[in-house]
């Protein structure tokens, strides 16, 4: 299992850049509250089944093209900490995405008062939890899993082999990652292996 470290880097660094803006922070904060709280409360999203955290929406789509009707994630809208977009598959051809607000003390409420969703779900909640609960139980909606994004080889990250190559740097060898592929229409995993101490891959 993932550890809170982890956990944490995946949503305060998803770039690995070692380093956190104060702009970033303060969304951070928004959602999260106070930092001594963060490694519990982000291992806890992370490690919740519905959420993948900046997954880019063309991998989305990918991952619930062969899913069954009323499938759904929930992950950060638009690269923010402080806001998320809950993703549901409504026909075979069709996913409509919500923005949910996170406000004072972590409490969500739909973005858009026109939304046919949000005159259903029109109460603001305590937490996400309580949201996506009840939007599981008002429409059905089944939560899309994926074992592999919360393994500690899975770099959901990772660009390309050359990123990967880098990020294997002075492991050891047999060291190895998996990501989504840089060109989904061939595949949608990759793999990139330490074979070498000279950073063979």
């Amino acid at each position: 299992p993932l550890s809170q470290q982890k956990s944490m880097k995946l949503v305060v660094d998803p770039f690995q850049t070692e380093s956190v803006s104060l702009s970033t922070f303060s969304k951070l904060s928004a959602t999260f509250g106070a930092v001594e709280g963060w490694p519990a409360e982000c291992h806890r999203l992370i490690q919740t089944p519905w959420f993948y955290a900046f997954l880019d929406f063309p991998i989305v789509k990918k991952l619930l093209e062969g899913e069954p009707i009323g499938s759904f994630l929930v992950r950060f809208h638009g690269g923010r900490a402080d806001s998320f977009c809950l993703v549901h598959k409504v026909s075979q051809t069709q996913l409509v995405s919500h923005k949910i607000e996170v406000g004072e003390k972590g409490t969500v409420k739909l973005k858009n008062p026109d939304n046919s969703l949000d005159k259903k779900l029109k109460s603001t909640y305590d937490n996400l939890y309580n949201f996506v609960k009840r939007f599981q139980k008002r429409f059905q909606a089944t939560p899309f899993v994926l074992d592999l994004f919360r393994k500690p080889y899975f770099h959901p990250r990772i660009a390309s082999a050359a990123d990967a190559a880098s990020r294997l740097t002075d492991l050891p060898v047999g060291t190895f990652v998996v990501y989504f592929s840089p060109n989904l229409e061939h595949s949608l995993y990759s793999c990139t292996f330490l074979k070498t101490s000279d950073q063979g891959v």
